[in-house]
């Protein structure tokens, strides 16, 4: 018996120890990511419409945990293992974020919430009642950052003046579409799942408003958003292996042009030269296998 006490009583001692370990490890968490941390505070505290939205109080932090869920989401090929991994690396990108970016940041956050509260209404984000063939304004965090994010990519105004032509489509997907309840109804942190809903949303409106950015944007990305992609270790999405310089790479569409795919950073992704030039124009398919089922930790509505 006294040997059993000494072996729990040396456990709890460990377990202490990692959480006074993990609680470190999170302060300075906060401080290296200072700016990215305000943003999310202020974008939560000052965004009136979010409530109105989101349909719960703002408790844990959530509006902040669903704010970052955006910002992470939102350039695809960024995504990684898992969501959690995916928030860390974003957060360990953007830690010297400047002031232009976080404003900007902001801005589009703002803007997008907005417009999507405009043409699809306070239950933009609810999650479709199998049972009851409804939707209801239960929020989903999948449903959320396949509308968001999609959404973000448009202009408003190409998405306001065919405002009723997408909100009828997106209910129609919402109640019918089985693949697109698939992407948001299980599994819903896995790679496939999270690309596939969004993409899903993204080509719905895409067809509607005629493909984002055609005739607005160039066609070829800037030496400047290739050094801005690049980063030691970078594993081309193509061949699954190292560019190992970025004199060795070349920016290529996520989503091609061809397909209505913009000239943004937020759609570009780095592939050897060999292989871009093998992919040509063709659209790659991002990697579809699916990682263990996951919960969507701390994020409501999932």
């Amino acid at each position: 018996m006294e040997e059993y006490n000494r072996k729990k009583g040396k456990q709890k001692r460990i377990r202490r120890i990692k959480n006074k370990l993990r609680k470190i490890d999170k302060e300075m968490m906060k401080a290296k990511n200072k700016e990215e941390m305000d943003k999310l505070e202020d974008i939560a505290n000052n965004n009136k419409l979010l409530p109105v939205m989101f349909h719960f109080e703002n408790k844990r932090k959530d509006y902040q945990e669903n704010i970052l869920r955006f910002f992470a989401l939102r350039n695809l090929n960024d995504y990684s293992s898992s969501l959690k991994k995916t928030f860390n690396d974003y957060m360990e990108k953007h830690r010297n974020a400047d002031e232009k970016e976080i404003e900007e940041d902001k801005r589009l956050f703002n803007s997008t919430i907005d417009i999507i509260k405009q043409v699809l209404g306070e239950n933009a984000f609810g999650a479709y009642d199998r049972e009851k063939n409804i939707i209801t304004n239960k929020f989903s965090g999948s449903v959320y950052d396949s509308i968001i994010c999609a959404f973000s990519m448009f202009d408003n105004h190409d998405i306001m003046v065919h405002a009723d032509e997408i909100r009828n489509k997106i209910t129609d997907v919402k109640c019918n579409d089985e693949e697109y309840r698939d992407y948001t109804y299980a599994a819903t942190g896995s790679k496939n799942r999270v690309i596939g809903r969004i993409m899903h949303i993204y080509n719905i409106i895409a067809d509607i408003v005629g493909k984002a950015g055609a005739g607005k944007t160039k066609r070829t990305f800037s030496n400047e958003t290739k050094e801005q992609l690049w980063h030691d270790g970078y594993i081309c999405p193509y061949c699954n292996q190292q560019i190992l310089s970025i004199d060795d790479a070349e920016v290529d569409h996520v989503v091609a042009y061809s397909n209505g795919g913009e000239t943004v950073i937020e759609n570009a992704q780095l592939l050897h030269r060999h292989c871009n030039r093998e992919k040509s124009n063709k659209e790659h398919e991002l990697d579809t296998v699916e990682f263990e089922n996951e919960e969507d930790d701390g994020i409501e509505g999932d």
